[in-house]
């Protein structure tokens, strides 16, 4: 059995139907309302060596990690909170298999200038930086809309994505996640932006969701991005392999070469 925690003020909606080609994945609700509600929670699932994920596993899905197959989480809104706090926690994010961000980034600042006091979330760039290099996920959605008082979604991802040094390029959504007017974006081999909202459009307008539509998002891009990843072989084992049968291969020619060239 794989897990999916969804995180956030979050319904998990029966209507809801992805295909996760024959894996039994259960998707399991963290909800909660605030993000200082999500950040208070990492703090109390926090252990003795300063991993959550074991205690989240045990409190919300009444399993013990070492007992189920892959993990990933999804947050919407506010989930950011506990999400980012898992992915700044190295053993946590070496045990999951990545993260689905629905327009779930925001940081302190002013949305009208975008200036902020604070640099990217660390767990969400450690995380973009381990799926820029394609050895995790890391998928979000954003909009661009803002009461005011703190970034937009868009304004706060963007801190993130820009820390990550590799050329974006645009590319088409995975079916079926909708296309977004501000485009579909990718860095390295795993990290993934929809920009929902229009070129040039000021805050709180051209949005092709509202900040609410992204939570029914869910499922689209768990189709699109999740599932495709948890179907995938487990490249933590095929990775170590194929190092040690290229070390082999190096090996075992060397010497033959240095011989062909001192004859």
């Amino acid at each position: 059995m794989d897990l999916l925690f969804f995180a956030g003020p979050v319904v998990v909606r029966t209507s809801w139907d992805v295909n996760w080609f024959g894996r039994d994945v259960r998707v399991v609700p963290v909800v909660g309302a605030g993000s200082d509600t999500f950040r208070a929670l990492a703090a109390t699932l926090r252990d003795r060596d300063g991993r959550i994920l074991p205690q989240l596993c045990e409190r919300y899905a009444r399993v013990s990690c070492d007992s189920v197959g892959k993990i990933a989480l999804s947050s919407y809104s506010a989930g950011w909170g506990l999400l980012d706090a898992v992915a700044d926690v190295d053993a946590d994010r070496k045990r999951i298999e990545g993260m689905a961000l629905l327009d779930s980034v925001f940081d302190a600042g002013n949305p009208q200038t975008g200036e902020s006091p604070s640099g990217p979330k660390s767990g969400y760039r450690k995380l973009a930086l381990d799926a820029a290099q394609g050895t995790k996920f890391l998928v979000a959605t954003t909009a661009n809309t803002s009461p005011g008082t703190f970034l937009s979604g868009r304004q706060s991802w963007l801190k993130v994505w820009d820390s990550v040094p590799a050329r974006g390029v645009r590319v088409v959504p995975k079916p079926p996640a909708p296309a977004a007017s501000g485009g579909w974006h990718q860095k390295g081999a795993a990290l993934w932006w929809g920009d929902y909202s229009q070129p040039g459009a000021s805050l709180n307008q051209g949005q092709d969701y509202t900040h609410q539509q992204h939570h029914d998002l869910a499922p689209l891009i768990w189709q699109a991005y999740v599932a495709r990843w948890l179907n995938q072989p487990n490249y933590a084992l095929i990775t170590p392999i194929w190092t040690l049968l290229s070390l082999a291969s190096t090996a075992w020619l060397t010497p033959k070469f240095e011989r062909y060239l001192s004859r």
